[in-house]
């Protein structure tokens, strides 16, 4: 993950709409930006929840939503971020400015779609442009803006000449003496090796950060080798090329300090802050632990909350290893690793070469050694909630597939299903889901997800049950059910809505259907119990019937 700032002086659906009045288009069962070659990834709720977890966890290691101080000097007044998406570092940043004091700031959110909720209804002074970075000059006047920020752009703009003019405008429309950050991460996976030197010239802040949050500082010093885990070679080594062919980089972050020092008549005071987040607790982290000389003794650490309450106190082993903070923040740097992987898979599958069948086997081996296995080699995973943690992000990923379905089903309002799945207008979210577990499946197997109502949805009701059943096809059973409860929710009112009438209508239908297969169903049962019964009377069951007691019976 690299924070850099510088001042300056398989099968597709067709759609029938046009680009135009339709900027998206449902492919292998998720949504994609139309038209828009080069970007590979979906533009849907599970991918934007991912880039929303991936924003926290980066203002989470680096301690606050800017790399850089605002100076009371000169207080920022608007703050431009380019690529916005979700609008979730806005909502970020708007906090932590706020918590400085610095209250009137504008802030404006530039995407080629629309698909942040209205932060006005958050108490944001906040704007929406629409815009296609790739098509510059970018719809600003010159010196406009106090802080821009570029965050996660390296999977939006090609290398080349485009990426080098999209940093100019964006100086062009800081003012002298703003503030440019530029954010990204690497795309593929590299072991640090033990012991890291320590990162020469960073700040006493940046240091304690990086030990409270147990991440690592990394420069080009630092030692790091090739990753061991077998199935991350084979995600790098795929990513490497599917971006290759998009001519997008798969490791932004080295490229960033050259691009913003080739820039000495426009951009000075140019630092950078690289950090190295571990996917899980590292091997010689324990290691050193366990070789330390005496038993080790517990060590209790105080949050500011705590020492004005001495009856709330949380204790840590003081060996390296992991307080649950900081194994959280490993565990959820591994999901967006392996989200991201799976976000990628039509590109993945593509150049693997894989079929459906190998890569549901691979992804399948991937899974359960990541996070059953332990075997990330730069790490282990969070221990204690990885079944339970993965059977509901089973549960959550069909239920996308079973709401999409609808859209296919019902094309008078396939529009108004596909924006269920993004912060548009009116979203689903999952309020809360209670997980069954029956056993913990085991790699290789193959899962199914089934859906249902529980209950016929009525006018002006705003939630909705769903039973949920994950079926293991090794062991012919059930491995989890799971209720969830879903509310409908207005991003533009920020509050719950009625679900609308169309979801009405269909789901309507959806339980009517369900009851007549129940019917059906109960028939077969009923049916197959009285055949059963009237073999037993055949059989075993019958008036005359002698029970044979075998050798045990004679005399």
């Amino acid at each position: 993950m690299d924070a850099t700032r510088g001042s300056v002086s398989s099968n597709s659906t067709q759609a029938t709409r046009d680009e135009s009045t339709e900027p998206f288009i449902l492919r292998h069962g998720r949504r994609y930006l139309r038209g828009v070659q080069h970007y590979p990834l979906p533009c849907d709720l599970p991918e934007l929840q991912r880039q929303n977890l991936h924003t926290l966890l980066a203002t989470s290691v680096i301690g606050r939503a800017l790399g850089s101080t605002p100076s009371p000097q000169n207080p920022p007044k608007k703050v431009l971020e380019l690529a916005c998406g979700s609008g979730y570092w806005t909502a970020v940043c708007h906090e932590f400015l706020s918590g400085l004091g610095y209250e009137d700031v504008q802030y404006i959110g530039l995407d080629i779609v629309p698909l942040a909720g209205d932060l006005q209804r958050q108490g944001i002074d906040w704007k929406f442009v629409q815009h296609d970075l790739r098509k510059p000059p970018l719809p600003f006047d010159d010196d406009e803006f106090d802080i821009v920020v570029m965050k996660d752009m390296s999977l939006v703009v090609p290398i080349g000449a485009l990426s080098q003019r999209i940093l100019d405008e964006a100086t062009r429309v800081l003012k002298s003496g703003g503030t440019l950050e530029v954010w990204e991460t690497d795309h593929i996976i590299r072991s640090i090796l033990p012991h890291p030197p320590p990162v020469p010239g960073k700040s006493a802040q940046e240091r304690a950060c990086a030990e409270s949050t147990a991440t690592f500082l990394i420069s080009p010093i630092t030692p790091f080798t090739e990753v061991q885990n077998k199935y991350l070679q084979d995600s790098n080594a795929w990513i490497v090329e599917a971006l290759d062919r998009r001519k997008l980089s798969p490791t932004p972050c080295a490229r960033i300090s050259e691009m913003l020092l080739q820039e000495p008549d426009t951009l000075h005071s140019v630092g950078d802050r690289r950090i190295a987040i571990p996917l899980g607790e590292l091997r010689w982290e324990r290691e050193h632990a366990m070789a330390s000389s005496d038993p080790p003794k517990p060590k209790r650490r105080e949050s500011d909350s705590q020492r004005s309450n001495p009856k709330k106190t949380s204790v840590a082993l003081d060996t390296g290893t992991l307080t649950d903070e900081q194994a959280a923040l490993r565990y959820t740097a591994l999901l967006v690793v392996v989200q991201m992987i799976e976000s990628l898979e039509p590109l993945l599958k593509e150049v693997s070469g894989k079929n459906q069948e190998e890569w549901q086997r691979w992804w399948a081996g991937l899974m359960s050694n990541l996070l059953e296995q332990k075997g990330a080699s730069s790490g282990e995973c969070l221990e204690g909630h990885v079944n339970n943690v993965m059977y509901n992000r089973y549960a959550e990923s069909a239920r996308v597939n079973w709401t999409l379905k609808f859209a296919a089903q019902d094309p008078a309002h396939k529009k108004e299903w596909l924006e269920l799945m993004s912060p548009k207008s009116i979203g689903l979210i999952l309020r809360s889901i209670k997980t069954d577990y029956k056993f913990p499946m085991k790699w290789p197997d193959r899962i199914t997800v089934l859906h249902k109502l529980r209950n016929k949805p009525e006018q002006g009701t705003d939630h909705f049950i769903l039973d949920v059943l994950i079926l293991s096809e090794v062991q012919r059973r059930a491995a989890a059910r799971c209720i969830e409860d879903i509310v409908v929710y207005d991003y533009r009112t920020a509050k719950k809505s009625p679900l609308p009438p169309f979801m009405i209508d269909k789901f309507q239908q959806t339980f009517q259907l369900q009851e007549q297969a129940k019917k059906v169903n109960s028939g077969r049962v009923r049916q197959l119990l009285k055949r059963v019964r009237e073999l037993e009377k055949s059989s075993w069951d019958r008036p005359d019937a002698v029970e044979d007691f075998g050798s045990a019976g004679k005399p």
